[in-house]
This record gives C-alpha cells, sequence and structure tokens, in this order.
C-alpha cells in the first residue's frame, strides 16, 4: 500500500492499480486520474477538468466536488463520507454503485448520468437545479430523505428506465418520466455487494 500527503494533480497522470491512500484532499486540476484497484482519499476531492475514470473502488473521506468541466466515469463503486457537488458530469456506467451519507447536489451545469443496466446511486438527499439522463434499463436513485427541485431541473427517461425511490415520490411521479423504485430490484455484483431488494 502507498500512501501519499496532501496531492494536487496539475499535469500528467496519476494511474493507480493496486492500493493508494491520499492522507489529506486530492485536488485534479490538469492531469487525468484512473482508478482500476483501491483509492482512498481520507479527505475532499476537488476535480476541475475531464478525463477521471474509475473502474476499482474510491472512497472519499469528506466530499466529492466536480467543477463545471470536470467528469467522473464511474464503472465500480464511490463511496463519500459527505455531500457530493456536481457542477460537471458524473456518469454511472453498468453495474456500478455510488454512495453518499450526505446531500447531493447536481447544479444548473451538473449531470448525472446513467448509462447501461442495473447502476445504483443511494444518497442522503438530492437538490437538483441540473439534470439526470437515463440511458439504460434498471437503474435506481435512492435518496433516503426528500428530492427537492426547481424550475430548471430536468430528469430525461423513458417511465420504466429510471427507477426512484424518496419519501416524496409522488410529486416526482406526477412531474417527470421516472417509476416508482419501492420494487426496484438490483442484482448484487462485484462492485455493489448489496445490491437493492435482493
Amino acid at each position: 500500500m502507498t500512501h501519499l500527503n496532501k496531492q494536487s494533480l496539475n499535469r500528467g497522470q496519476l494511474i493507480n492499480h493496486g492500493e493508494l491512500t491520499v492522507n489529506g484532499g486530492l485536488n485534479q486540476n490538469n492531469g487525468t486520474l484512473t482508478n482500476s484497484g483501491t483509492l482512498t482519499v481520507n479527505r475532499a476531492m476537488n476535480l476541475n477538468q475531464p478525463g477521471t475514470m474509475n473502474t476499482g473502488v474510491l472512497s472519499i473521506g469528506q466530499r466529492l466536488t466536480l467543477n463545471s468541466n470536470a467528469s467522473l466515469i464511474n464503472e465500480c463503486r464511490v463511496s463519500v463520507n459527505g455531500p457530493v457537488q456536481l457542477n460537471g458530469t458524473f456518469a454511472s456506467e453498468s453495474g456500478s454503485v455510488l454512495q453518499s451519507t450526505g446531500r447531493m447536489t447536481i447544479n444548473s451545469q451538473g449531470v448525472l448520468q446513467f448509462n447501461g443496466a442495473h447502476s445504483m446511486v443511494w444518497i442522503d438527499a438530492l437538490r437538483l437545479n441540473g439534470s439526470i439522463e437515463s440511458n439504460g434499463s434498471n437503474q435506481l436513485l435512492y435518496s433516503q430523505n426528500t428530492i427537492q427541485t426547481n424550475n430548471r431541473a430536468e430528469i430525461t427517461s423513458a417511465s420504466d428506465l429510471l427507477q426512484v425511490w424518496a419519501p416524496n415520490i409522488n410529486s416526482l411521479l406526477s412531474n417527470y418520466s421516472i417509476a416508482d423504485g419501492t420494487n426496484a430490484v438490483i442484482p448484487a455484483g462485484a462492485c455493489n455487494p448489496d445490491g437493492f431488494n435482493n
């Protein structure tokens, strides 16, 4: 296992195939970040550029922020012990999971994409000012508390593709083309060992 102190990635590439722990925060400014192993960031992670790819396990100790041009493609597991702030694009691919103990805020330029099948986003709460896009099947957005939307919020999905569970699900069903996720089934897998309703 390799340990780094607070890290700023200003150019070049950071590629992790094993176990890497960043003892402080991680700021990606101009370089690219690829994780196919286990990457643990003990504090906050700030992404400022496109080109972050996760096919392994990414654990963040405080918060995850994607700034305006940033993108993160998640093909396995991202867990955040705190809030998630999207001003860029977070892509949740087939079989992947994003779990956050805090509120996810999707700002006006932010996009949460569900691609493929069986992807899951499990959050404490959601404030949607930007967009959610569903491009696959059997996907679940689970909010333990309410989902707040404003008049700029967009959810694009065929009615049976994106399943949503939240305490205020009835108002969401009447305003957006989504399905009630109460009985959704997301199979457990290597990246999402718990699944949903297995």
